[in-house]
Protein backbone atom coordinates (compact mmCIF):
# COMPACT_ATOMS: atom_id res chain seq x y z
CA UNK A 1 0.00 0.00 0.00
CA UNK A 2 1.30 3.44 -0.91
CA UNK A 3 2.42 5.60 1.97
CA UNK A 4 0.66 8.82 2.83
CA UNK A 5 3.71 10.83 1.70
CA UNK A 6 3.74 9.08 -1.68
CA UNK A 7 0.05 9.86 -2.24
CA UNK A 8 0.56 13.53 -1.31
CA UNK A 9 3.69 13.60 -3.47
CA UNK A 10 1.84 12.29 -6.51
CA UNK A 11 -1.02 14.75 -5.90
CA UNK A 12 1.53 17.55 -5.60
CA UNK A 13 3.05 16.64 -8.97
CA UNK A 14 -0.42 16.53 -10.59
CA UNK A 15 -1.37 19.92 -9.12
CA UNK A 16 2.00 21.35 -10.16
CA UNK A 17 1.66 20.13 -13.74
CA UNK A 18 -1.91 21.47 -13.90
CA UNK A 19 -0.88 24.91 -12.61
CA UNK A 20 2.06 25.06 -15.02
CA UNK A 21 -0.19 24.09 -17.94
CA UNK A 22 -2.75 26.76 -17.05
CA UNK A 23 -0.02 29.39 -16.55
CA UNK A 24 1.74 28.47 -19.79
CA UNK A 25 -1.50 28.61 -21.82
CA UNK A 26 -2.35 32.03 -20.38
CA UNK A 27 1.20 33.27 -21.04
CA UNK A 28 1.03 32.09 -24.67
CA UNK A 29 -2.39 33.76 -25.12
CA UNK A 30 -1.17 37.08 -23.66
CA UNK A 31 2.01 36.97 -25.76
CA UNK A 32 0.09 36.15 -28.95
CA UNK A 33 -2.44 38.94 -28.46
CA UNK A 34 0.25 41.47 -27.50
CA UNK A 35 2.26 40.69 -30.62
CA UNK A 36 -0.61 40.38 -33.14
CA UNK A 37 -3.39 42.38 -31.54
CA UNK A 38 -4.88 45.78 -32.22
CA UNK A 39 -5.25 48.50 -29.59
CA UNK A 40 -8.58 50.07 -28.68
CA UNK A 41 -9.85 52.24 -25.87
CA UNK A 42 -12.58 50.67 -23.75
CA UNK A 43 -15.26 52.74 -22.12
CA UNK A 44 -14.47 53.12 -18.44
CA UNK A 45 -16.92 50.86 -16.59
CA UNK A 46 -19.34 52.71 -14.32
CA UNK A 47 -19.20 49.88 -11.79
CA UNK A 48 -17.20 46.78 -11.04
CA UNK A 49 -17.45 43.72 -8.83
CA UNK A 50 -14.93 43.09 -6.07
CA UNK A 51 -14.64 39.57 -4.63
CA UNK A 52 -12.44 38.79 -1.66
CA UNK A 53 -11.47 35.19 -1.06
CA UNK A 54 -8.98 34.77 1.74
CA UNK A 55 -5.90 36.87 1.03
CA UNK A 56 -6.73 37.46 -2.64
CA UNK A 57 -9.10 39.95 -4.21
CA UNK A 58 -10.42 39.73 -7.75
CA UNK A 59 -12.18 42.40 -9.77
CA UNK A 60 -14.47 42.11 -12.78
CA UNK A 61 -16.47 44.51 -14.91
CA UNK A 62 -18.20 44.83 -18.24
CA UNK A 63 -16.00 46.44 -20.90
CA UNK A 64 -17.16 47.91 -24.20
CA UNK A 65 -14.89 48.89 -27.07
CA UNK A 66 -14.98 49.39 -30.82
CA UNK A 67 -12.86 47.39 -33.26
CA UNK A 68 -11.14 48.99 -36.24
CA UNK A 69 -13.88 47.42 -38.38
CA UNK A 70 -16.47 49.36 -36.34
CA UNK A 71 -17.92 46.40 -34.43
CA UNK A 72 -18.89 47.10 -30.83
CA UNK A 73 -17.70 44.41 -28.42
CA UNK A 74 -19.03 44.12 -24.87
CA UNK A 75 -17.63 41.49 -22.51
CA UNK A 76 -17.59 40.98 -18.76
CA UNK A 77 -14.23 39.80 -17.54
CA UNK A 78 -11.76 40.02 -14.67
CA UNK A 79 -9.22 42.82 -14.72
CA UNK A 80 -5.92 43.57 -12.97
CA UNK A 81 -6.12 45.71 -9.84
CA UNK A 82 -3.77 48.22 -11.51
CA UNK A 83 -6.74 49.41 -13.59
CA UNK A 84 -8.60 50.67 -10.50
CA UNK A 85 -6.51 53.84 -10.40
CA UNK A 86 -7.30 54.45 -14.10
CA UNK A 87 -11.03 54.07 -13.40
CA UNK A 88 -10.91 56.53 -10.53
CA UNK A 89 -8.81 59.11 -12.38
CA UNK A 90 -10.82 58.80 -15.59
CA UNK A 91 -7.83 57.61 -17.62
CA UNK A 92 -8.66 55.57 -20.72
CA UNK A 93 -8.55 51.80 -20.41
CA UNK A 94 -6.36 50.47 -23.21
CA UNK A 95 -7.10 46.99 -24.40
CA UNK A 96 -5.47 44.84 -27.04
CA UNK A 97 -7.77 42.52 -28.96
CA UNK A 98 -7.31 39.65 -31.37
CA UNK A 99 -8.51 40.98 -34.77
CA UNK A 100 -9.67 37.48 -35.79
CA UNK A 101 -11.66 37.08 -32.58
CA UNK A 102 -12.22 40.51 -30.96
CA UNK A 103 -13.92 38.96 -27.93
CA UNK A 104 -10.46 37.70 -26.97
CA UNK A 105 -8.78 40.72 -25.48
CA UNK A 106 -6.30 41.61 -22.80
CA UNK A 107 -5.57 44.82 -20.99
CA UNK A 108 -2.45 46.74 -21.79
CA UNK A 109 -1.52 46.32 -18.11
CA UNK A 110 -1.97 42.53 -18.15
CA UNK A 111 1.20 40.67 -17.32
CA UNK A 112 2.34 37.09 -17.43
CA UNK A 113 0.66 34.82 -14.87
CA UNK A 114 3.83 34.46 -12.81
CA UNK A 115 2.05 33.54 -9.57
CA UNK A 116 0.37 30.51 -11.17
CA UNK A 117 3.65 29.45 -12.77
CA UNK A 118 5.59 29.77 -9.49
CA UNK A 119 2.91 27.82 -7.60
CA UNK A 120 3.15 25.08 -10.22
CA UNK A 121 6.93 24.93 -9.85
CA UNK A 122 6.63 24.81 -6.05
CA UNK A 123 4.24 21.85 -6.20
CA UNK A 124 6.45 20.08 -8.76
CA UNK A 125 9.51 20.47 -6.53
CA UNK A 126 7.62 19.39 -3.41
CA UNK A 127 6.11 16.25 -4.97
CA UNK A 128 9.31 14.21 -5.45
CA UNK A 129 10.54 15.25 -2.00
CA UNK A 130 7.37 13.86 -0.43
CA UNK A 131 7.53 10.68 -2.50
CA UNK A 132 11.11 9.94 -1.37
CA UNK A 133 10.38 10.72 2.27
CA UNK A 134 9.72 7.75 4.53
CA UNK A 135 6.44 7.65 6.47
CA UNK A 136 6.69 7.26 10.24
Amino acid sequence: MASRNSIFGILSVVVGLSALTIGAKEWVKISRIKSNGLVSIAQTPSEYTKRKSGPSTTYSAEFTFKTQAGDVITRRRPFPSELLSDFKSGNPVKIIYDPRSPGDFIFEKDGAPWLVIFIGIAFLVTGPVLIRRKSP
